[in-house]
């Protein structure tokens, strides 16, 4: 699959405060995309002078016209507003110029029609709403061309730093010095791409090698449990607390990262080659779950191994009290439920080291069904 990707950093807009950690998070994504073999890397930063945005209309245009391009990953780290539930990533110099940011919807719009297969756009931003006159007409511009191709839409996954309404963080880095700073959501989006979320990793086998893939949705469960944690470590205020968000439309089949692992080793000579490993079980179509109409393919027998730490994973006594009612009087999962369980599930949460408070009240049969 031949990939490109345009990385936009903004420390500086117009009169806001100047962010610390915009521009060192675009080089780490950057690092990251070179690593994975981008066939285009462009980098936009305001290190030398301001971003625009014809520059990233350019770099856009130019991978669209290419015309062999599967998976165009854009990323953001800036200033961020949300006007009329629209997002928009401002730029150098906005907002004292309204067209001077990304309008965030109207691009997703153009993006459809782009003919790239998968469009990822992330953004390490701010989703607050704009204050005062001058903000609020910040109106932007779309960054991808308004030349539709013909065909079906294609798939545009959304990346949040944060929920609508709330701010997106960056913190003193203590382990390199004090004037270091690092955004939280870049650190883990950054480390989940690069293989270092094991659980997240799923081994594939192309040919004779074993690759790991990283897909859209396991990243997304990754992040709403990996930077809420990484707050707290961080002792961020509960008043200022950073949970991302993420809109997903392409296929499950679909990947953001290829980790390569190394090859077993050739047996030795005059020895057999170990047997080939047993295929797969397939699930039968009855037994994959849905969550919001989309397809979790949840193999039963692991959900079920996985139930102590699902449970564990419901917040709230009345969640709790709704699974198992759902689970012990009717036998079926509610739509929260099964969405539960899918995180659950691509988080591997077993690993969490409470036991179950209420488990053991769900009967052994009901457990047996899922």
């Amino acid at each position: 699959m031949e990939r490109a990707a345009v990385i936009i950093g903004v420390n500086k807009t117009g009169n806001l405060a100047t962010l610390q950690a915009a521009v060192s998070s675009a080089h780490a994504v950057e690092k990251w995309a070179q690593g994975q073999e981008f066939a285009s890397v462009n980098v936009l930063t305001d290190e030398a002078g301001p971003v625009t945005i014809q520059q990233i209309k350019s770099a856009i245009k130019a991978v669209v016209e290419k015309g062999t391009i599967e998976q165009l990953f854009v990323y953001f780290s800036g200033h961020g507003v949300n006007i009329r539930y629209g997002e928009y990533w401002l730029l150098s110099d906005a907002p004292n110029d309204t067209q001077a940011a990304v309008n965030v919807e109207g691009s997703v719009v153009l993006a459809r029609r782009a003919g790239i297969s998968q469009v990822v756009l992330v953004s390490d931003a701010c989703r607050t709403a704009a204050e005062g006159i001058q903000a609020q007409f910040v109106s932007g511009g779309e960054i991808f061309p308004n030349a539709p191709t013909g065909g079906t839409e294609k798939s545009i996954d959304l990346f949040f730093a944060t929920t609508l309404g709330t701010p997106a963080l960056e913190i003193k880095d203590p382990h390199i010095a004090t004037t270091r700073f690092k955004a939280l959501y870049t650190d883990a989006l950054v480390d989940c791409l690069s293989g270092r979320a094991a659980q997240c990793v799923e081994s594939v086998q192309e040919a004779s090698d074993t690759v790991g893939l990283i897909r859209p949705w396991p990243l997304r469960g990754y992040l709403e449990v990996e930077v809420p944690r990484r707050s707290t470590a961080a002792a961020i205020p509960v008043s200022a607390f950073q949970t991302p968000d993420a809109r997903i439309t392409s296929p499950l089949r679909t990947w953001l990262a290829r980790i390569t692992k190394p090859t077993a080793g050739a047996p030795p000579a005059g020895q057999p080659s170990p047997p080939p490993p047993p295929p797969a079980a397939v699930v039968p179509p009855a037994q994959i779950f849905f969550c919001d109409g989309v397809p979790c393919g949840i193999p039963p027998v692991r959900v079920q191994h996985s139930w102590p730490s699902i449970w564990l994973r419901m917040k709230h006594g009345t969640d709790r009290s709704r699974l198992g009612a759902a689970i012990s009087n009717r036998g079926v999962v509610s739509r929260c439920a099964a969405h539960s369980l899918w995180r659950a599930f691509i988080l591997r949460t077993w690993h969490f080291s409470m036991g179950p408070t209420a488990f053991a009240s769900i009967p052994t049969d009901r457990q047996a069904l899922f």
